[in-house]
């Protein structure tokens, strides 16, 4: 069950989300751990320019209790995509708030080759005062992120690293580098899927100070449904999720026929392994 802070944040956020100028995406997920399936987590996602027109986001991050050292105009300066989230577990409710390049994100999807030369524009680089960050020079980070647990000052931060994968053999080789408890259920999703391996994207996810290591792979394009990662996990799922994946059946095959999104996997800031299903991304709200 849900505890009443999630809730209560669940509840400004869509309240946020239902006053934007505009329309705006609404993305559901789940997080198998090995203590079982988390459903209690969502995105919204609006464009940034939605602040130019009298959007007041500061009130809505007064509301979710944001850290008083947050830096959110570092974090959102020269970011095109606006991200919100909030999930709850068992270690208490964490908001999230992500600002995305994405029109950056358009140019490297569009190189043929090694993109991780492209020099990066004003505001793409790690700030000082935004936080720490695991960014090697040579990677070029697409997305920012802060989290935080409610009741708590501490800050998280998140960034989220372009990875090049022009073709099958170089999206593995990032998920064996990277997260390769997950490599075979990536190499059976990729034998499913109906587009070029390009049309997919792939990020490094990492977390200097809490450990995190992760891949975030969009798989939106592929023209799959969660039904298809469902069966990949009957027979690839790593040990340590086994068991929550056979557990909780029913929890997966509510959202079966829903198309597939984003699945992010590796290890998680506590040290185990996790799988993130994003899923049935929707477009909610108009310009009335």
């Amino acid at each position: 069950m849900a505890s009443s802070t999630y809730i209560q944040a669940a509840k400004a956020i869509e309240a946020f989300a239902s006053d934007l100028p505009g329309p705006y995406g609404y993305e559901r997920s789940i997080k198998i751990t090995s203590a079982g399936i988390n459903q209690h987590r969502f995105l919204i996602s609006f464009p940034a320019v939605a602040l130019s027109y009298g959007v007041d986001l500061s009130r809505l991050l007064d509301q979710l209790c944001i850290p008083a050292e947050a830096n959110v105009d570092s974090l959102l300066s020269h970011r095109d995509i606006i991200h919100l989230g909030v999930e709850s577990s068992a270690s208490g409710c964490v908001c999230k708030l992500y600002g995305e390049s994405a029109a950056l994100m358009r140019q490297l999807w569009d190189q043929s080759a090694d993109a991780t030369g492209l020099e990066k524009p004003q505001g793409s680089q790690n700030s000082q005062d935004l936080g720490p960050s695991n960014t090697s020079s040579n990677l070029t980070t697409v997305h920012r992120a802060l989290k935080w647990k409610l009741g708590s000052q501490s800050l998280i931060y998140s960034d989220y690293d372009w990875l090049p994968a022009n073709d099958a053999a170089q999206l593995l080789a990032h998920i064996q580098h990277y997260a390769n408890d997950f490599l075979s259920v990536v190499e059976a999703l990729l034998s499913k899927v109906s587009c070029p391996v390009s049309d997919l994207h792939l990020l490094r996810v990492s977390e200097v100070e809490q450990g995190r290591l992760s891949l975030d792979l969009n798989l939106y394009d592929s023209g799959l449904t969660v039904q298809a990662l469902i069966e990949v996990l009957d027979g690839s799922a790593p040990s340590a999720l086994a068991n929550s994946v056979e557990a909780d059946r029913q929890v997966l095959a509510s959202i079966a026929s829903e198309a597939l999104g984003h699945i992010a996997a590796g290890v998680g800031r506590d040290g185990d392994l996790f799988l993130s299903v994003y899923y049935g991304a929707q477009e909610r709200g108009d310009f009335s």
